[in-house]
């Protein structure tokens, strides 16, 4: 007789009910295979499997020379993972070739050549590159970096390395 119950009556150790609606509850114990949250304050959470990757990055606008003008190291946990590489740059053109070298662990993975305007020329230029699954033979931290060439001045560069779960 479920539609008879007193309010704040019930004191059970096991309640079996279709829906329970409720204003406030303390459970010290769920299995809960599905829920709705609209806002969630949590001490602790734990997520199985390491199925959130927490982004690491990078941002400096103070004006440097060519050569490595940005470098990011993050974690890698599993080598099957795949990592998005994002970022950019601003460079101070020469009339030279301008060239900006993605690495990863020192080897160059990709290139863009900024043709310049004329001399002394500002241009900006977008990163973005996907490191594919398994290209890392270990885990552990390695290391990205924005190694610029030909450039007067390099500034505003920034670096984001985001991991890609399966």
């Amino acid at each position: 007789q479920g539609d008879k119950i007193a309010a704040n009556t019930i004191t059970g150790g096991l309640l079996a009910a279709s829906g329970i609606i409720t204003s406030a509850a303390q459970i010290s114990n769920a299995v809960i295979t599905s829920a709705k949250i609209d806002t969630a304050a949590v001490t602790t959470l734990k997520i199985a499997g390491n199925a959130v990757t927490v982004p690491s990055g990078v941002y400096s606008s103070s004006q440097v020379d060519a050569g490595t003008v940005s470098s990011l190291t993050f974690n890698v946990e599993d080598v099957a993972s795949r990592w998005l590489i994002s970022g950019g740059v601003t460079l101070r053109c020469s009339d030279l070739d301008n060239v900006v070298n993605l690495r990863i662990d020192g080897n160059t993975v990709a290139s863009w050549y900024v043709n310049p305007i004329m001399y002394n020329s500002i241009h900006s230029l977008p990163i973005s590159y996907i490191i594919a699954s398994n290209y890392f033979n270990t885990t552990g931290n390695h290391t990205v970096s924005l190694y610029v060439t030909g450039a007067l001045k390099v500034f505003n560069r920034s670096l984001v390395a985001t991991g890609i779960k399966r």
